[in-house]
């Protein structure tokens, strides 16, 4: 028996007039139906899908007249009827002369709100024979009142049929949006709500292990998860103590029935960076294993850092659950997230009021046993914040008065100040120093030291104001969480060239790196600053300001001239994971208006191994923007390649330490092609970076490394710098 399949020339086109949806087409239904019609009526019929696929067997009466009918059957007059009923709104039922004088053939389409579904292919044999082409033996006659009657049932039921079934299909889909809907703004609700009240948490003075449990069980239940822990690793003692702990109802301890070897083991694993892990993430087999035999399948751990050791993680946010459907989504994410730095903020905050009642202790005892009369006093209210003993026991009448407010008061206003004053009650002159410091909680202050003129030589030093310690300074300009606009000023933005070799050592792209210009910590490097400012959230707005500055320079530089040059603006995780990064990148490029194809995006390769699958999909969206996606500090390891298959990637650099492995091997060619060859395969372009000396240089040339960037071609420089040498 011949199966009929029409070509389908225009499956877009169908799908456009298609529109959002159609009815379910139940194919057993369908050609039980059919079956019965034929029985009934005579008639001989099949039904061919929207894309001219054969959607039913030939029905009939009778089987060997069915075979029969279908052998003869022709194939080009049958596509010829259904592109005129299905592809086209002209016609939705056509009957035609076959070959043979006693046959005929219909096309009936089938259409819910006046899109074609499907339609039927109908023959008919009429008992009179008429004339010598006629079909004889054919025991399923009928006469035409029965093949056009039969023609009309069928168009009719079968539109009613699927216009009512569209209908409650539509229904369907808008009562399961509406349901959608509303549980996402349930759900959203709810969160707002559980992040309303962890904020709270904030000025608790409750213990921290209290903070912590109420924290992860409200977190927990928020997201609907079988476990939250706050889990701080001992790795000398080979042990875990937990501050914060969430189960759910019905659920099975796994903290508490652990080896807490392999709790350390593990997160030693995950190391400093925040780790997703659900169902379909592929991990080491071990760890797969061990959390099966724990009971979680899915988890995120988020590291809680030392305020006094940078980068060093003191504990660990885990959310878990023992779902094996459960996906994170972006809103999960974006979720655990804050919640870890409120987390680092709460726990920031108890070890500064640590560190300030030490701090406070150890001045008491330094101002206590100097030689002269110390007062420190609040700059903006005039509170008193401390009299050490000698001027207490020599100025209680004036401490309790307050004269010793008007006693201080210089006829200057200025900051520093060194003057001689007289206390009338007594008569003795002083020499007294008034110096503007920042006290031991961050606040500025007025320390006055004075000494007996009779007793001492004028007092030309000031115990505090030059011993400030930078790194606490550092950390106190960023404990409020928000960056003045005139601090943010003061990261300066520098340009280090890339060059092209094959265009005569041509710059083609600057990479931007931020430097911290202080007015009162000095100029630093990104290693004084950037571990703080990641771990209190604030490298998101210096990011902010970093692609920015960066753009604003290439729109500079592309409209002077030089249309073609490129940044490239280093992200870093904390911005990949703030759940903000592609809306700003989107405004960046809106209020710029640069070409968004000279704008490279660098993610560290470092950031990128940790297999969260909600990246994949933010690479694909900043790409979709026109821009470049580039790993950085690429290891060109098997890993690294994986990463190049599995990302919307356009460019490495590699890594310093790749680029010494290069000129340290002993077969560099070999170890170069294994490296280039399945990049240009991709086009990705590669870049080598920290190429530090005109030798490395010519090896890499010698090697047809295209692109290069380090000391040897120039160090990183100030904007100014880079335009008059570059641009």
């Amino acid at each position: 028996m011949m199966e009929f399949k029409v070509e389908n020339t225009d499956p877009a086109g169908n799908e456009e007039r298609r529109g959002g949806g159609k009815p379910p087409i139940d194919r057993t239904v369908l050609q039980k139906d059919q079956d019965y019609f034929a029985d009934i009526s005579g008639l001989f019929l099949f039904a061919l899908d929207e894309e001219g696929k054969q959607l039913t067997d030939i029905s009939g009466r009778d089987m060997r007249d069915t075979n029969r009918i279908a052998d003869l059957l022709s194939k080009r007059q049958v596509e010829d009827l259904y592109r005129r009923v299905m592809k086209t709104r002209l016609e939705e039922q056509i009957v035609e002369n076959t070959e043979f004088s006693n046959m005929k053939l219909a096309a009936v389409a089938i259409k819910s709100n006046h899109v074609p579904l499907f339609c039927f292919i109908v023959c008919a044999v009429y008992y009179d024979p008429d004339g010598k082409d006629a079909i004889f033996n054919i025991r399923s006659v009928v006469d035409e009142n029965i093949f056009f009657g039969g023609l009309d049932y069928l168009r009719e039921i079968y539109n009613r049929i699927y216009s009512n079934a569209a209908l409650l299909e539509y229904s369907r889909k808008e009562e399961e949006k509406s349901r959608q809907s509303e549980m996402a703004l349930s759900r959203a609700l709810h969160r707002s709500e559980a992040t309303t009240h962890i904020v709270e948490l904030l000025d608790s003075n409750e213990r921290f292990e209290d903070i912590c449990h109420e924290l992860v069980t409200t977190a927990g239940k928020s997201v609907d998860i079988s476990h939250a822990y706050v889990i701080a690793p001992d790795r000398e003692q080979n042990t875990i103590e937990v501050k914060g702990r969430y189960r759910s109802e019905n659920t099975d301890p796994v903290i508490e029935r652990v080896d807490m070897a392999d709790v350390v083991k593990y997160m030693a694993a995950i190391g400093d960076k925040p780790m997703v892990v659900s169902s379909r993430t592929d991990i080491e087999y071990d760890f797969r294993l061990w959390l099966g035999s724990i009971g979680i399948i899915s988890f995120v751990a988020l590291p809680v850092f030392s305020g006094r050791q940078p980068r060093r993680v003191s504990m660990y946010l885990i959310f878990a659950d023992n779902d094996p459907t459960r996906l994170w989504s972006r809103e999960d994410i974006k979720f655990f997230g804050d919640t870890a730095r409120i987390l680092q903020s709460i726990y920031d905050k108890r070890l500064n009021k640590e560190s300030l009642t030490s701090s406070y202790i150890s001045l008491k005892v330094i101002l206590n046993n100097v030689g002269s009369y110390i007062l420190v006093k609040d700059k903006q209210s005039n509170e008193i914040l401390f009299v050490n003993k000698k001027l207490e026991e020599e100025f209680s009448d004036a401490l309790k008065d307050g004269s010793i407010h008007d006693l201080l008061r210089a006829e200057t206003d200025g900051n520093d100040l060194r003057t001689e004053i007289c206390d009338e009650k007594s008569g003795r002159r002083y020499y007294m120093n008034r110096t503007v410091i920042k006290w031991v909680d961050g606040r500025y202050a007025v320390l006055y030291s004075l000494f007996e003129a009779a007793e001492a030589a004028p007092v030309t030093e000031n115990p505090s104001a030059e011993t400030e310690d930078q790194t606490a300074a550092i950390t106190q300009n960023f404990s409020d969480k928000t960056i003045d606009p005139k601090v943010m000023a003061e990261f300066e933005v520098y340009y280090q060239p890339v060059i092209d070799l094959l265009k005569n050592r041509k710059c083609v792209a600057a990479e931007a790196l931020v430097r911290w210009n202080s007015r009162s910590l000095g100029f630093m490097l990104p290693d004084s600053f950037l571990p703080n400012a990641k771990q209190t959230g604030l490298i998101i707005p210096i990011g902010r300001h970093v692609l920015k500055e960066a753009c604003l320079s290439v729109r500079k530089w592309n409209e002077s001239g030089h249309p073609y040059c490129k940044a490239d603006v280093n992200l870093s995780a904390e911005e990949l994971l703030s759940g903000h990064l592609e809306e700003d990148i989107r405004t960046v490029l809106q209020e710029t208006g640069i070409n968004p194809k000279n704008l490279t995006l660098e993610i560290p390769e470092e950031a990128l191994r940790e297999k969260n699958p909600e990246l994949q999909e933010l690479l694909t969206s900043l790409k979709g923007f026109g821009c470049r996606i580039a790993i950085d500090d690429f290891l060109a390891e098997k890993e690294s390649m994986a990463l190049v298959s599995a990302l919307p990637v356009n460019a490495v650099k590699l890594s310093q330490e790749t680029v010494k492995r290069i000129a340290e091997t002993d077969d560099p060619e070999a170890f170069v092609r294994g490296i280039l060859e399945p990049l240009r395969q991709r086009r990705v372009k590669v870049c080598a970076k920290g190429v530090e000396t005109e030798e490395m240089l010519h090896r890499l040339e010698s090697l047809q490394i295209r692109y290069i960037q380090g000391f040897c071609i120039d160090e990183p420089m100030k904007k100014e710098d880079f335009e008059q040498k570059y641009a």
